[in-house]
């Protein structure tokens, strides 16, 4: 059996501060989920109040989003490839700066 978990929220007034500084969106929209039972628990335990639960979601979301899926980043990766000598140089060039600790 699965527990609604609802999102609450957050007018753009209540953006955190660094977020405002670092220019990320804070435009936010209601949201229903259906969680199971334990996850459901899980996030009452870690985040008991609202504001705490919208956070924890949003980090995480960030972060799950962060990574791309297969074939996304073929792009990026192609370009990589075009310049790994040059990028491996690069870093083979700083890293001869370091000293030893």
């Amino acid at each position: 059996m699965s527990a609604s978990a609802y999102l609450h929220y957050v007018s753009p007034d209540a953006c955190p501060k660094y977020a405002r500084r670092r220019n990320i969106s804070c435009m936010s929209t209601q949201t229903v989920v259906a969680l199971p039972d334990d996850l459901r628990a899980a996030l009452d335990r870690r985040a008991p109040n609202p504001p705490e639960r919208d956070e924890l979601i949003t980090a995480a979301l960030r972060a799950y989003f962060a990574w791309p899926r297969p074939g996304e980043d073929a792009s990026d990766l192609a370009v990589i490839n075009a310049h790994a000598e040059e990028l491996n140089a690069e870093a083979e060039d700083a890293l001869s700066y370091q000293i030893p600790l």
